[in-house]
């Protein structure tokens, strides 16, 4: 079983298509919410701006993240950045884009590892839910929300020596 987080653009008639190549497999889709650009303002709060350009925002090669740290990343020069280039964008408070984690190392050479990653706002507490789940030799990624507090956000890893990257695809504004 495998779960991932998705932006699924809807047919005009409002529904979604879900296609299975080969086999039998059961599927289910959570809605948690929806985005629409009917009606909404250029200064609209909580507003999603795709960008122009995806980019890679985080990258901890390679000093990969130990067992049981987090590291927090600042996002607010980007944020001005961005600001600055459109007019009306407002702050950024959440990031849009895949985390992915890969090259989990042991951290006891006999003892097989798996961990976990979360991201959370900075300042704020821990999540009790994780955003990837690994197990060594594994890459795995997930588009996800990832809100900011103060302009920053942080990495958890419970166990080993993992490396992740987040690219970004589109901000969240107030």
């Amino acid at each position: 079983m495998a779960a991932n987080f998705g932006l699924v653009p809807l047919a005009s008639d409002g529904s979604i298509s879900i296609f299975n190549d080969a086999g039998a497999t059961d599927v289910i889709v959570d809605v948690w919410g929806y985005a629409t650009s009917r009606g909404v303002s250029e200064s609209a709060p909580g507003r999603i701006v795709v960008l122009d350009t995806p980019f890679r925002a985080i990258d901890s090669r390679p000093d990969p993240l130990g067992p049981g740290r987090s590291e927090a990343w600042d996002f607010t020069e980007f944020g001005r950045s961005l600001a600055s280039s459109r007019n009306g964008l407002g702050s950024v408070t959440a990031l849009v884009g895949n985390l992915i984690g890969t090259d989990l190392r042991r951290r006891y050479p006999g003892l097989a590892v798996t961990t976990f990653l979360s991201a959370y706002p900075s300042g704020g507490s821990m999540p009790s839910t994780s955003n990837l789940n690994l197990i060594e030799g594994d890459t795995k990624s997930n588009l996800g929300l990832f809100r900011l507090g103060g302009g920053s956000m942080s990495i958890y890893n419970d166990d080993g020596y993992l490396n992740y990257v987040l690219d970004v695809s589109a901000v969240i504004v107030d």
